[in-house]
């Protein structure tokens, strides 16, 4: 026999021994083993997005509830909220600017880009994402 073969009997056998089997055919019949990866899948509710609103429903639940319905309409207009909100912040709290000496072009131009670029962009981007990934919410 060569040598690895004699190795790999040899090593059976001790094999064999230690588990405390008397042939050493069966300690080497070992079945294969498959390690199985699923991937985690985070999935919100889908009848928050799907209802419609009651009259007696709160703001949020509307606001929730025409995100889902219109979504692109509703990321543009949510874009443009938090942008003019950020530059607010940051014009009066952290540049320290008086409220007579704000810049309104600057929050206006802010507004636009993020209504006219960022909203519409990463919408399409992210609705391409979970189209390819297959996550819910696009």
């Amino acid at each position: 026999w060569p040598r690895a073969s004699r190795m790999m009997f040899s090593a059976s056998r001790v094999a064999a021994r230690a588990v405390g089997r008397a042939s050493c055919r069966s300690a080497v019949q070992v079945a294969p083993v498959r390690a199985v990866v699923q991937p985690i899948r985070f999935v919100a509710p889908r009848r928050a997005l799907s209802s419609s609103p009651t009259p007696e429903a709160g703001a949020v639940s509307k606001v929730v509830a025409f995100m889902g319905r219109y979504p692109l309409v509703g990321n543009v207009i949510s874009s443009g909220v938090i942008g003019a909100t950020g530059d607010v912040l940051c014009q009066l709290v952290v540049e320290g600017v008086k409220p007579e000496d704000f810049d309104y072009k600057r929050c206006l131009r802010l507004i636009a880009v993020n209504c006219m670029l960022v909203g519409p962009t990463l919408t399409v981007w992210y609705g391409f994402l979970g189209r390819v990934t297959g996550a819910w919410g696009t």
